[in-house]
């Protein structure tokens, strides 16, 4: 037996029985290929070293949004270690750590038991989840690459993210065009958090840090993509709950119920239409983060940790959410001083770690990603619809009026919501300021709003069971029925005044419809399977470009896309699409211009005769160009 700093005993024994788990059992499942058992594992280890939450599932999410913000920072080891992605150092490392946390501070594994209102909330998040799949599910990879075309161009350069991340073993900051020819330049700065976790999963599903091939590493990050979509699902309906507090009681059902429908018909599920994972693995984290500084989950110490742990988490998937994060944090600090006060230097440490590497992301970005020019820049993007807030915000203040003065968890909850609603306010006065347009980062602002106020709904629950404790039968029908009229009434109202009614043409709901009816495949289904064609047919060509050449200007700049990242050169296409006019343009020069930028050899694939004079074209303006012209 020896003593620890603390005067605590470590027995060498129980230290010996660690390493040996922490080393040995990963090696046992790499062999027998099954190292997709270790990530639950550590997610289960760490979720029995905390102490927070009264049920299992309490304790899981705090543990995974602790685990989320830690692995995002040790991206930047992984980028510098030579291990990369490989399951056994990962595993190994992880478990080591969670030892050595068990020996210096004495805690013994320990779980608290499950609840049946752990069930329901995972049965929920899972139905969400597996609606949402429906569509992937039921076809192939060519289907799936329909669905991502259909989806816009955003997706193409998640999956080389993606794909990239996994093949470096790493974050890609510090790496130089040349390193990621597979990679769009600027992208080696974007907020790749999300990226990275999926990365590293993946090389524990697939025993390996092997991409594989583009297909499979494409088909993977599907998996993810809609597996990140169920986290959001689970942290808002748990986060709900959370806040609310055990005087939820059997209201909760009707709160999960709408919280699922709002998860399969609304703004939020068309951000996986349009590709966003970035956008949902942050709002996940910030739905988390509501929930830890809104309702203390355990000892300050261990609530400061998990709040940064959850800032990093936040800094890093996606940056446009941190300063509201920041601002919630900063404002709890204040806000509850008499408690942080006897732990202040410990804050102060968690604070200056967990902030400096919160920042890395967002300051990379601003200095070599251009982000600060991205703040007014366009983009498709679903709107937020202005009738579901307004009518969110009129049922939520009317339930808080009630329950500010006598709960102090949902005056937390008030400085939480004012925090993230600073983020549009803030937009909206620097757009105003500048003279420009901020649609689409405006619009990312006010889902982060429509998240908080989903998460916040259980104040409304709260609020309804107070009064209709005593009812029975007729009576809580008589008693729920013109509450329900009422809201509904303020919705069709709003949804009226604002044109924003939920059946117009257009709308996300509408959007979500068309989406699991199967339209994609059947619109983007013929242009998926022709660009799988070519790429089984044309395999890339070290040191070249491939540009694929339609009659069409919009189908040139989209093939050429994602055929790209097909053949994992959208690094070196990027050279080609956004010189000058690009691809976007129908005059020839300017295509013969961002042909020859790159100063590589180019193969152009001739989709139709149309484009023969064009090609010819190409030739007389640009007579050095090295031009391989393919006719599939």
């Amino acid at each position: 037996m020896q003593e620890s700093p603390k005067g605590r005993r470590i027995d060498v024994r129980h230290v010996g029985a660690w390493l040996a788990v922490a080393w040995l059992l990963p090696v046992v499942t790499h062999l027998l290929s099954v190292d997709w058992l270790l990530p639950p594992l550590v997610l289960v280890t760490t979720a029995s070293l905390l102490r927070g939450g009264r049920t299992l599932l309490d304790r899981l999410m705090l543990a995974s949004a602790l685990l989320i913000g830690t692995l995002c920072a040790a991206g930047l080891l992984f980028t510098a270690w030579p291990f990369g992605f490989q399951p056994i150092p990962i595993a190994g490392t992880g478990l080591t750590v969670l030892g050595a946390i068990s020996v210096l501070t004495g805690r013994r594994p320990r779980l608290p038991r499950p609840a049946l209102t752990d069930g329901i909330t995972v049965v929920a998040a899972l139905g969400v989840a597996a609606y949402v799949a429906i569509p992937y599910i039921r076809t192939d990879s060519t289907g799936r690459l329909a669905m991502l075309v259909a989806g816009g161009e955003d997706v193409s350069r998640h999956v080389s993210i993606f794909d990239t991340l996994r093949r470096i073993g790493g974050f890609a900051y510090w790496q130089t065009p040349q390193d990621v020819p597979d990679l769009f330049e600027l992208l080696r700065y974007y907020p790749s958090g999300w990226h990275l976790s999926a990365g590293v999963l993946d090389s524990f599903v697939r025993s390996s840090s092997g991409t594989g091939d583009m297909v499979s590493s494409m088909d993977h990050f599907v998996w993810f993509f809609l597996a990140a979509y169920g986290f959001l699902a689970l942290a808002i309906i748990w986060a709900a709950q959370w806040i609310a507090g055990p005087l939820l009681g059997p209201w909760r059902l009707p709160l999960i119920a709408f919280l699922g429908t709002e998860l399969i018909y609304s703004d939020i599920p068309v951000m996986v239409i349009f590709g966003f994972p970035s956008e949902i693995f942050g709002l996940a984290l910030l739905a988390l983060l509501a929930a830890v500084i809104v309702r203390r989950p355990s000892r300050p110490r261990e609530q400061m940790v998990l709040i940064g742990a959850l800032l990093v988490g936040i800094g890093f998937s996606y940056e446009l959410f941190l300063p509201s994060a920041a601002l919630a944090a900063g404002g709890w600090l204040l806000y509850r001083r008499r408690l942080v006060r006897p732990h202040l230097v410990f804050a102060l440490v968690v604070g200056v770690v967990a902030g400096g590497l919160a920042i890395v992301p967002i300051t990379l970005g601003t200095l070599y990603g251009r982000h600060g020019a991205l703040i007014s820049a366009p983009g498709p993007v679903s709107a937020a619809s202005r009738a579901m807030l307004l009518t969110l915000g009129l049922v939520l203040a009317a339930a808080l009026l009630m329950l500010v003065r006598r709960l102090r968890v949902w005056r937390s909850y008030v400085l939480f919501m004012g925090a993230v609603l600073a983020l549009p306010i803030a937009l909206r006065a620097y757009v105003a300021a500048t003279g420009g347009k901020s649609p689409y980062y405006f619009e990312k602002a006010l889902h982060s709003v429509l998240i908080v106020a989903l998460v916040g709904l259980g104040a409304v629950a709260l609020v309804v069971g107070r009064h209709t404790a005593r009812l029975r039968g007729r009576q809580l029908i008589a008693a729920s029925v013109p509450a329900v009229l009422v809201s509904a009434a303020i919705a069709v109202g709003a949804g009226v005044v604002l044109d924003d009614m939920p059946s117009r043409p257009g709308t996300a709901e509408k959007h979500a419809r068309l989406w699991h009816s199967g339209a994609p495949k059947t619109t983007a289904g013929p242009w998926a399977k022709t660009l799988m064609d070519l790429n089984r047919k044309y395999p890339p060509t070290p040191g070249a470009t491939t540009i694929v050449l339609s009659d069409n200007f919009y189908v040139t700049y989209t093939s050429s896309l994602f055929f790209s990242m097909l053949q994992r050169t959208s690094g070196t296409t990027d050279k080609v699409m956004y010189y000058g006019a690009g691809l976007f343009s129908d005059e020839t020069q300017n295509i013969a211009d961002s042909l020859a930028r790159p100063g590589v050899p180019i193969r152009l694939i001739v989709l139709s005769p149309k484009s023969d004079p064009v090609v010819d074209e190409i030739r007389r303006l640009k007579p050095d160009l090295q031009l391989e012209v393919l006719r599939p």
